[in-house]
Order: structure tokens, then C-alpha cells, then sequence
């Protein structure tokens, strides 16, 4: 319907404002209700999803090898 209503070609487009409106109001009518959910970290950018995995279980090792005494952080 947008494209439509923006369309480049003149002849395309709504001949006038109230067939659009009236394309508007019949869309509601029988649409299905849009449900918007959050966009994971992994769908947006996968690079950085795993730079943060990555960082996170660096910083995981480096704590359990200074607890059990075996790296340089001892």
C-alpha cells in the first residue's frame, strides 16, 4: 500500500486521496494485528555477539584459573 502511495510511475499510484483513505480503513479491517519483537544481539550483528561471547569467557577462564591458583594473576 505504501509503495503504492509512493510510487514513481504517476499512473500507479491512488488516483486521489479518498481511494486511499478508503484502501487505509479496509486494510484495518482485515489486517492481522502487527506484534513487534525484540531484534537479538546475534540477528542484528553476529560480530558482535561473538566478540562479547568471546570476551566474556576470557574473563570466565582468567577467574577460575586465579581461584584454582594456576594463572598469572595469582
Amino acid at each position: 500500500m505504501l509503495a503504492r502511495a509512493t510510487d514513481a510511475n504517476p499512473l500507479a499510484r491512488y488516483s486521489d486521496l479518498l481511494e486511499l483513505a478508503l484502501e487505509l480503513e479496509s486494510s484495518m479491517v482485515r489486517g492481522e494485528p502487527l506484534i513487534l519483537r525484540r531484534v537479538s544481539l546475534y540477528e542484528r550483528n553476529p560480530l558482535r555477539f561473538w566478540q562479547w561471547t568471546a570476551a566474556l569467557l576470557a574473563i570466565d577462564l582468567a577467574v577460575s584459573l586465579a581461584q584454582h591458583g594456576l594463572g598469572p594473576l595469582k
